[in-house]
């Protein structure tokens, strides 16, 4: 794909999905978000599933989907075709071991720019030779029969193909292709550590715990790297002191910043003095200084302020959240001020945080967001304001959006937005 950008997608075709299902739909371009609605089985879900195993380089997965020929369009005009067939193989009675899919990326110009094979006998190559120090039992992989540490994906995998058929370049072009995905389970899917099982819920919050202390870190070391230059400004004589107006202007703005770093706990108290006439200059570089340290945290501030905004207008019921370094965050009760366990929030609640901490802080500038059945446990006056937070987001991170729902509600009046598989379906 030209130039290494990461790529929007314009438009996907799919035939002979579950050998019943034909689609052809165009991706919102002016709205950013394009949402899919169907019947369960129509494949909303496996919709989703086939771009994001595409950016994952999970090509496995397209050798147990059923379909015919996928086509998808990018916004630069490149294309890429996926087709899927059984071969006609003498040496072989059983039906699971003679499928291969061809992957092939065309121009603009519809010419030819890279292809990969992958088959059955492919992945049956790296059962027989342990290649890599894989080991394949079943559908699970491990890195080597001893240790039987499982890999998190089959892109490893994938890898060891590409390089045995020397197409490597196509997994090079693929990997511009950036997606998120948040599934339908999102709130039971943690993880066990030692004897104990890890909502995700309580993983949202180590993982603000991380962002808070990583940020705290990167604002002391500058901070204390500015400081050290700081008698060589005051002697600079370029750098001319701020009028008393011009310096308690900029202070009340440095300020409110620095009350907002505080309410997240990235930083702790910073103090700035009041307007002295005889001490200007040292005030001037001394706010300058400030202004430049906490410089480093407004990547993070802006997106903690986001996320706070949209949780609290939600109104937690009889809920409020507070930020620690220690613990990422905390929900108090209202009327005592005590601490509610994570555990305690009501499945909704475990949702909403849990989505917005995805979408927020776990997807990147320019990714294709992946969203599937977002109104899973909201109440309904939750789901009504859902696409404009998301659009909200979108617009912020340039992100395409693209969600699965069952919901009305999620919908709204955004229904020039959709695309529903039972209608469009192309038999």
């Amino acid at each position: 794909m030209k130039g290494m950008v990461m790529m929007r997608i314009r438009c996907l075709k799919i035939d002979g999905l579950f050998n019943a299902y034909n689609y052809k739909m165009t991706f919102n371009d002016k709205s950013r978000i394009t949402i899919i609605t169907g019947p369960n089985g129509y494949g909303k879900t496996t919709i989703l599933k086939i771009l994001y195993s595409l950016s994952k380089m999970d090509l496995l997965f397209f050798l147990k989907l059923t379909f015919n020929e996928i086509i998808i369009e990018f916004e630069n005009g490149e294309k890429l075709r996926i087709n899927r067939q059984k071969l006609d193989l003498d040496d072989t009675d059983d039906e699971t071991s003679n499928i291969n899919v061809d992957f092939c990326l065309f121009s603009t110009e519809n010419k030819e720019i890279s292809r990969l094979d992958i088959s059955d006998r492919d992945v049956e190559w790296v059962r027989k030779t342990n290649a890599g120090g894989f080991v394949i039992e079943g559908d699970t992989l491990y890195y080597n029969e001893s240790s039987k540490k499982k890999i998190g994906d089959n892109s490893e995998i994938v890898k060891l193909i590409a390089k045995k058929n020397k197409n490597e370049q196509f997994l090079l072009y693929l990997s511009e292709l950036k997606c998120s995905f948040i599934s339908y389970d999102r709130i039971y899917t943690g993880i066990k550590e030692k004897k104990e099982i890890k909502e995700s819920i309580e993983l949202v919050a180590e993982s603000f715990r991380t962002l808070i202390n990583d940020s705290r870190e990167k604002y002391y070391s500058n901070a204390q790297t500015i400081s050290e230059t700081m008698v060589s400004q005051i002697l600079d004589d370029t750098i001319k002191p701020l009028n008393e107006e011009a310096y308690n202007q900029l202070a009340d703005s440095i300020m409110a910043q620095i009350r907002q770093l505080k309410r997240f706990n990235i930083i702790d108290d910073v103090s700035i003095r009041p307007y002295n006439a005889k001490m200007d200059k040292v005030l001037t570089v001394d706010l300058l200084a400030t202004k430049e340290k906490i410089k480093v945290c407004n990547d993070m501030l802006i997106k903690m302020q986001r996320f706070h905004g949209l949780l609290t207008k939600k109104h937690l019921a009889n809920k409020y959240i507070i930020y620690d370094r220690r613990v990422g965050f905390m929900i108090k009760d209202s009327a005592t001020g005590d601490s509610i366990s994570l555990r305690e929030l009501s499945s909704g609640e475990k949702n909403e945080i849990i989505i917005l901490f995805k979408t927020i802080f776990q997807t990147g500038n320019g990714t294709v967001l992946l969203l599937d059945e977002p109104e899973n446990s909201l109440h309904v006056a939750w789901q009504v304001g859902f696409i404009d937070d998301i659009e909200a987001i979108s617009e912020a991170n340039d992100l395409q959006v693209i969600i699965a729902t069952h919901s009305p509600s999620i919908i709204g009046d955004r229904w020039n937005m959709t695309f529903d598989l039972y209608e469009r379906n192309e038999t």
